[in-house]
């Protein structure tokens, strides 16, 4: 029952983007798929990011863990105006070759853009992709009001995997749930939320793509979100990071050192 479940929702997905594999294709009925390229201050950190992938890889001789996704994502890096995780990122990841290619306000579509035609992970080869992506999307900080539906979304986010499994063939992929966002445990964009990860998951065959979802790590038992760890609704505190780092790196490390073969897997497969 739990295979022909995930078969449904993998054409439902697939269906609300209408691709064909390649990542510039576009479906102007859902705009969370048709790649956009921003022309704001994104441009120059773009740049500085790739220009620091040059630099990582002529310095280690190598990136093999490589993080995309959005303002979450980029706050892995000091930030003067913002609370972030830099500290927690030098003890976890730096030694093990990572880099971080998150950019704030990024949705599905710019991500889309910046892998594609943007060119932006063109040459490398990590280990592992980490992909935390779609919060942006579901909010109307994007013009759409509403948001977009968890449908939309989770097309949009198997056309990114579509993408990074094309590019990036011998990367294994970490796909991370959405994590919770706005204070209320009842608040519209928690089931949003919820019904995105339910499709993405689908998406893992523990092969090449892994699903990982630790949001219920950053909330109190009765689902509200403390603002200690997620400070204004969204964004991590560094004690955030931490409970990320903590709740991630045994998957991650396991897929580093075991090939993702590791029992630790073992209970999110059926699930």
């Amino acid at each position: 029952m739990k295979i022909i479940f995930t078969v449904v929702i993998a054409v439902a997905v697939l269906a609300a983007c209408s691709f064909a594999g390649a990542a510039d294709v576009k479906n102007p009925d859902n705009p969370a798929c048709v790649p956009e390229k921003r022309t704001d201050w994104s441009e120059p950190v773009t740049k500085m990011w790739i220009d620091k992938a040059a630099k990582q890889k002529a310095a280690d001789g190598s990136i093999d863990i490589l993080f995309l996704g959005d303002s979450i994502t980029q706050l892995w890096m000091n930030d003067k105006r913002w609370p972030n995780g830099q500290a927690v990122w030098d003890k976890n990841y730096k030694p093990l070759k990572a880099l971080n290619f998150g950019i704030a306000a990024d949705r599905t579509e710019h991500l889309i853009w910046r892998i594609g035609e943007g060119k932006m992970i063109e040459g490398l080869t990590p280990k592992i992709t980490v992909l935390l992506i779609g919060v942006n999307n579901l909010t109307n900080w994007g013009g759409r009001p509403g948001g977009d539906t968890p449908e939309n979304l989770a097309a949009a986010v198997v056309l990114i995997l579509d993408s990074l499994k094309k590019q990036m063939p011998d990367s294994k992929i970490l796909l991370l749930g959405i994590f919770p966002a706005f204070e209320k445990s009842d608040a519209p964009i928690r089931e949003k939320i919820r019904k995105t990860n339910k499709l993405i998951s689908a998406q893992a065959d523990f092969k090449k793509v892994f699903y990982l979802d630790i949001g219920d790590k950053f909330l109190a038992p009765d689902g509200k979100a403390d603002k200690e760890i997620i400070r204004d609704g969204v964004h991590l505190s560094e004690k955030g990071y931490e409970i990320w780092a903590e709740n991630m790196n045994p998957y991650l490390l396991d897929l580093l050192n075991n090939n993702g073969n590791g029992k630790i897997w073992e209970t999110l497969k059926v699930k």
